[in-house]
């Protein structure tokens, strides 16, 4: 399956720069069965510059998303902005372990950017999303997770108790 307004046509495209405008919701994460967004608005724009020999393509992509805050389980906003270069020639074979270039077959005369865009995004997003400031997180959470770590230091095994008086001995 493809997601038709990603798929370019390059083949009879004139050269020169061509300018194309998407708009990023929750279908868009849903084709490729992903979680990462609860309730994403993003913008990609992609300044495509053909040559006779080779297509560059810049993406820019900017908005923002719902996502979960990893200390409190609440939503937030997360602000995503992002940006890749990549490189499309003309080939009779495809190379494997190249993340920026994209090799066009003379069979092939479009090019679908769809997953590119989705990647991108995806290996942008922080590692870990959580609230700028303590306060703003669910303080019923933080107090839970507070007690929780508490009982654990608590709960100590009577074995490392031995061992300690031992240490103490000296």
């Amino acid at each position: 399956m493809v997601m038709k307004e990603f798929v370019l046509p390059v083949y009879g495209l004139k050269p020169g720069i061509h300018e194309y405008s998407f708009e990023l919701d929750r279908s868009f994460f849903d084709f490729f069965d992903s979680e990462l967004f609860r309730d994403p608005h993003l913008e990609v724009q992609l300044q495509l510059e053909k040559t006779s020999n080779m297509i560059m393509l810049h993406f820019n992509a900017s908005g923002d998303a719902e996502v979960m805050c990893d200390r409190c389980g609440d939503d937030m906003i997360i602000e995503i902005e992002c940006e890749e270069r990549v490189i499309v020639k003309y080939g009779e074979e495809k190379p494997e372990d190249m993340d920026e270039i994209i090799v066009l077959l003379p069979s092939e005369h479009e090019l679908d950017i769809s997953r590119r865009v989705y990647e991108m995004i995806a290996l942008n997003m922080p590692s870990k999303s959580v609230h700028p400031l303590i306060e703003d997180c669910n303080q019923a959470a933080i107090r839970r997770l507070s007690t929780t770590e508490e009982k654990q230091e608590d709960d100590t095994d009577p074995r490392w108790d031995a061992l300690k008086n031992l240490k103490n001995l000296k």
